[in-house]
């Protein structure tokens, strides 16, 4: 899950981006400088058992698993993001 989430922030980041991990009241927060999602297609990413082509690289199942997993283990998972 934590691979997926730090993959995404280092595949989808701007050049020279930055990824910052903080973990505070075991809350672990993961936040990049990167592209962001578009709204649109937010709510599919998270929810879809397809592969999204965007662009040349391919975007899907990573967010779908670690959601579902996050579901299943009863962990709480936030994701704020914004298309730049």
């Amino acid at each position: 899950m934590i691979d997926n989430l730090i993959s995404n922030g280092i595949k989808y980041n701007k050049e020279d981006g930055k990824i910052t991990l903080i973990l505070d009241n075991e809350v672990l927060k993961i936040i990049d400088t990167g592209i962001g999602i578009d709204t649109k297609i937010f709510s599919y990413l998270i929810n879809t058992t397809k592969k999204i082509e965007c662009l040349s690289s391919g975007i899907g199942l990573g967010l779908n698993i670690v959601k579902g997993f996050c579901d299943s283990h009863k962990i709480d998972l936030k994701i704020d993001s914004k298309k730049i």
